[in-house]
């Protein structure tokens, strides 16, 4: 409701419109009626409220979770349809807060891994739903403390509603904003030194992220048609123990496996110099090859096709003109006339691949795992590499590695 409040006076100060989305979970009693009033105040504000529903089963357990993704595709998929230009969200200084705190309580691998964590949430990213165009999300109210807002409702006579779920231990987020309100009372500021930490984390990571790519290009670094990336073998052997290495390949390695967090960068820089001693390894769904003096990190063949622990990758199905998410690291449209299954090539499709000269400059495995079109009746169609594909191919892996991750629900 603050948010609201500030965001119509803003319009009616500068110009523009303002659509409030408000986002029902259906997870406890009594959460329909409060969206509907959380609307009917938005309308006293002259805003225009719309109601999203999270419908459908709602999972035992990582319920929060699951909730976030349902809420975020549900306010993408609103902003596509209404044609938004951004979408801002209502995440204050404690939030950023507790998500620092969470984010510490977690980290498992090491200190590389906790100060990117630590990061926490950025004032302004790019999300999107599924296969849709990236949305602007803005977080402007992430350096304002929850009292300031509640002293704005208050000051404006503006009722608003405590969720109840705030208040319920059986979720880590309650639980960590238990611990940072016992931590501000003992030491006020404890919040804002934690959101302090958050920005120059996320300056660093910034930095670190920039000499990663410096040296990607630095040893001859290209990215491929099938959505990986190689660069000289002997240059990244003379250039493995810099810092910037580590990142380089973390980063890499995220890019082509559509993850959504990069792997340790000790196990990763680990794996390129095995790869780089005995000519292959395996890390994280990344193969790492070395092939013709180039070290390649494909995605690879056993995380899609599937392997002990890893089934294989479930086909897309597109009709005529749809567009899809392949494996959270290609988007594909399909533009044959007809529906079509996508999924990884495996042998047939490479050998279908071989005999149109399609991926030849890249080792086997790479055409393994790129994405495959076939018919209703399970016939070999085709790939986007091949002059004759039947859908279109965009690889993620560039924007990714050069632009930074973009969260898709």
């Amino acid at each position: 409701m603050a948010l609201a409040v500030l965001a119509s006076r803003y319009a009616k100060r500068h110009g523009g419109d303002v659509l409030v989305l408000i986002v029902d979970h259906g997870l406890r009693a009594g959460s329909r009626e409060e969206a509907a009033q959380a609307a009917r105040w938005c309308e006293t504000l002259s805003l225009t409220a719309e109601v999203l529903t999270w419908k459908g089963e709602k999972p035992a357990s990582g319920v929060q979770a699951a909730a976030r993704a349902a809420r975020y595709r549900l306010l993408c998929e609103a902003c596509y349809e209404h044609d938004c230009v951004a979408l801002m969200t209502a995440h204050h200084l404690e939030d950023q807060a507790e998500t620092v705190l969470m984010r510490r309580a977690r980290n498992v691998d090491g200190e590389n891994a906790l100060a990117r964590g630590l990061s926490a949430m950025a004032p302004e990213t790019l999300i999107a739903a599924g296969a849709g165009a990236p949305v602007r999300l803005l977080r402007p109210l992430l350096g304002i403390a929850r009292a300031r807002l509640t002293a704005i409702l208050e000051a404006s006579g503006q009722p608003y509603i405590d969720d109840p779920s705030n208040e319920d231990r059986a979720f880590e987020r309650v639980r960590v904003r238990q611990e940072l309100a016992a931590m501000e009372a003992g030491r006020p500021g404890a919040a804002a030194a934690l959101a302090k930490t958050a920005d120059e984390v996320r300056a660093a990571r910034r930095r670190e992220d920039m000499a990663a790519r410096a040296l990607f290009r630095e040893i001859g670094g290209v990215f491929t048609p099938s959505g990986g990336a190689s660069f000289s073998a002997e240059a990244l052997a003379a250039a493995l123990n810099e810092e910037s290495a580590g990142a380089m390949l973390a980063n890499l390695a995220q890019a082509v496996t559509g993850a959504d967090h990069r792997p340790n960068v000790d196990a990763v820089r680990s794996a390129a110099a095995n790869a780089l001693d005995n000519g292959a390894s395996t890390l994280a769904g990344v193969l790492m090859k070395r092939w013709r003096g180039r070290l390649y990190l494909l995605r690879e063949p056993g995380a899609v096709l599937g392997r002990a622990g890893a089934p294989a990758l479930a086909p897309l199905l597109l009709p005529p003109g749809a567009r899809g998410l392949f494996d959270r690291r290609v988007l594909v449209t399909n533009i044959a006339a007809d529906p079509i299954s996508i999924a990884p090539a495996g042998e047939e499709g490479r050998l279908w691949l071989r005999e149109r000269g399609a991926l030849s400059e890249e080792p086997a495995e790479a055409a393994h795992s790129a994405p495959f079109a076939r018919g209703r009746d399970g016939a070999a169609l085709g790939a986007a590499e091949a002059p004759d594909g039947v859908f279109s191919a965009e690889n993620l892996a560039p924007s990714t590695f050069f632009e930074g991750p973009l969260a898709r629900f």
